[in-house]
């Protein structure tokens, strides 16, 4: 399996608008083009204002 991380840094006091723009518009447009989703995250200590996603896919065929 090949997992993709994606970090992205947001405004602070933006996560919230973030994430609900993200649930609405861009979800669905990903979901059948990346892959699997394995998880969302969001830091409270170290980095602040990150947003972390990871994307699994059986090979790198399959990720590309």
């Amino acid at each position: 399996m090949i997992v993709e991380q994606r970090t992205y840094t947001l405004r602070p006091g933006t996560a919230a608008a973030y994430l609900s723009t993200y649930e609405e518009h861009g979800l669905p447009h990903q979901l059948p083009i990346l892959g699997t989703l394995i998880g969302y995250y969001f830091t409270e200590f170290g980095a602040l204002n990150q947003v972390i996603h990871m994307w699994g896919y059986e090979d790198l065929g399959d990720r590309a």
